[in-house]
């Protein structure tokens, strides 16, 4: 049996207060304009100063799933490879798995579907008709969007399994669930944990509204609605396209329905070029998935 949500929530606020940060090197890259005209050294001289992170990215150009030609053993010669931003998402998603290292299979489910979202905001951003921003600040949107739910396996999972097993199907029901169990939700627990790491605000905020609708526009920066319009939607899709690659016939047609709806307010191109835009980023998620070791 779960137990009694205050205790939960008492065990949770400790963790939050021991929660590790997030190496200063993951900062000074997240913190780097990519339009300057050195940032792909900029890049790797922090990759340089941490061999952990160096170790992962020739890992990662050297995999099978790159088709490496042949050996590189070099930062710039990985970095040439994956491309400097490549570097930057590899090392930011290293960095939180090590924090919130799944001891499960079940526990890596989730790893895998916030790596999917993060490849979902990515590819589709691009063809978001209201968001300008870049791709790459999408991409950490994604990324981190459930990371409250990380926090949740770390010190309450009987509570996050009963969740769980409440067999939800839509984002309302999954916050129904966790605050009739837990008291509380991940997407408060995540705007928690990123100002522990003192991440930006506005992706603080994307965190805590993630599962809010309406989206409360006025408690959001102008510039970052339309992302956190998009996240949502990501979020929901990444589920959508999970369970019609096990093969589901009624969830293929959903997904398809559901690219169709939003086509015509949120996403530009036709159902089949969003379809295959959200193929293109679960190809690219399993290969970051495979670099991290996560399945």
């Amino acid at each position: 049996m779960p137990v009694p949500p205050a205790s939960a929530l008492e065990r949770l606020e400790k963790r939050l207060e021991q929660l590790p940060l997030l190496p200063e090197v993951v900062r000074e890259l997240m913190s780097l304009r990519q339009d300057s005209p050195d940032y792909f050294e900029q890049v790797a001289r922090a990759l340089h100063a941490d061999p952990a992170f160096a170790t992962r990215l020739l890992q990662y150009a050297n995999s099978a799933a790159l088709g490496a030609a042949r050996p590189i053993t070099t930062i710039q010669e990985a970095m040439l490879r994956v491309g400097a931003r490549g570097a930057v998402d590899l090392i930011l998603a290293h960095s939180a798995a090590r924090v919130f290292e799944p001891r499960s299979d079940w526990e890596s489910s989730l790893w895998k579907h916030s790596v999917d979202v993060a490849w979902l905001m990515r590819k589709l951003s691009v063809l978001a008709v209201e968001h300008r921003g870049e791709p790459d600040e999408a991409y950490v949107f994604g990324l981190l969007h459930d990371i409250g739910r990380f926090v949740l396996y770390l010190e309450a999972p009987e509570e996050l399994r009963s969740v769980e097993e409440t067999d939800w199907a839509t984002p309302d029901e999954l916050i129904e669930a966790e605050t009739r169990i837990c008291g509380f939700t991940h997407s408060e627990l995540g705007y928690l944990a990123l100002r522990k790491w003192r991440l930006p605000e506005a992706l603080a905020d994307a965190v805590r509204w993630h599962h809010t609708r309406p989206l409360p526009l006025n408690s959001i920066d102008g510039r970052y609605r339309a992302l956190n319009a998009l996240l949502q939607e990501a979020d929901w899709i990444a589920v959508a396209a999970e369970r019609a690659q096990g093969g589901d016939g009624a969830a293929r047609a959903a997904l398809r329905g559901a690219l169709d709806g939003k086509l015509q307010l949120r996403l530009r191109g036709t159902v089949d070029n969003l379809e295959f835009a959200v193929h293109e980023a679960l190809r690219e998620s399993g290969r970051m998935l495979a670099a991290l070791h996560l399945p």
